[in-house]
């Protein structure tokens, strides 16, 4: 089960800034468990999938984003330098002929309610790019 951040080459390109922006992450997506007892259960860790394909040298970059109710604020997702923070593959582009799929793991997450995926650099002929967000495993 996966959630879908992004679908086609219309991502976003800008930081996520208003509180509805990108995806929730409170235990309601498919695949995980509803509501129990007013907890909800939240991944803390998963995986960021990228998948796309088109013609050419094509190439991905992104960084993700997460929410937090208090303080009110998106934030770049890790604890790394401020520089590469929320990067994929740690700021190295991404990227292949003809297909670009990459996979890495998300630590981290549960604290937050919402995820956002900003495509910075996306190049190719005819480029579609999916990302996902795949539970490893579930807290509580």
């Amino acid at each position: 089960m996966s959630l879908r951040l992004l679908n086609g080459i219309a991502a976003p390109t800008t930081a996520p800034t208003l509180a509805t922006d990108g995806f929730p992450l409170e235990g309601d997506q498919v695949g995980t468990p509803t509501r129990e007892f007013y907890w909800i259960k939240r991944w803390n860790r998963a995986a960021i999938a990228i998948a796309g394909a088109g013609t050419g040298a094509l190439t991905f970059q992104g960084v993700l984003w997460v929410y937090q109710r208090l303080p009110n604020a998106w934030m770049p997702l890790g604890i790394g330098a401020m520089g590469v923070r929320g990067m994929l593959n740690d700021g190295t582009t991404i990227s292949g002929t003809g297909t670009v799929v990459h996979t890495q793991p998300v630590y981290g997450i549960s604290p937050y309610d919402r995820i956002a995926l900003q495509a910075t650099t996306a190049t190719g002929t005819g480029l579609a790019l999916s990302a996902y967000l795949i539970p490893m495993v579930q807290e509580g």
